[in-house]
């Protein structure tokens, strides 16, 4: 196996990888569903199909679903996190095959994607929306 510093077998590898691809897929996925692309120069927003669910949902006692996305995602980041604060250099050593540049990026764009929808909207379009 890959514990204790050994270095990971090939099918270890194949399968770390085929997670890694299938763990960026599904951060590009959430925010796809969790905000409206700002292109062109367009305002990031909302969706419309998570606002009118949140209309719809009321002050019910269930959370809304976009929320158990994010808290799903986020709960992701949680274990990159731990290693990469244990490794060091990311890049040496043996928690190098635990971490992928391209699930930090994807973290990343879902961060800020997040952050510029429901943290930080554009000043105009929350004075239209919450006068």
């Amino acid at each position: 196996g890959g514990g204790g510093g050994e270095a990971l077998s090939a099918a270890e590898t194949s399968k770390l990888a085929s997670l890694f691809e299938e763990l960026v897929l599904l951060l590009d996925l959430s925010r796809h569903l969790l905000t409206d692309a700002a292109e062109g120069g367009d305002t990031p927003e909302v969706p419309l199909d998570i606002a009118a669910a949140s209309d719809a949902a009321g002050g019910g006692a269930a959370p809304h679903p976009a929320i158990g996305l994010v808290e799903a995602a986020l709960g992701e980041l949680q274990p990159q996190l731990q290693v990469l604060a244990a490794a060091g250099d990311p890049r040496v050593g043996p928690f190098a095959p635990l971490l992928s540049p391209l699930v930090g990026e994807g973290f990343l764009e879902l961060g800020a994607a997040l952050a510029r929808v429901y943290l930080m909207p554009d000043e105009s379009a929350a004075a239209v929306l919450c006068p």
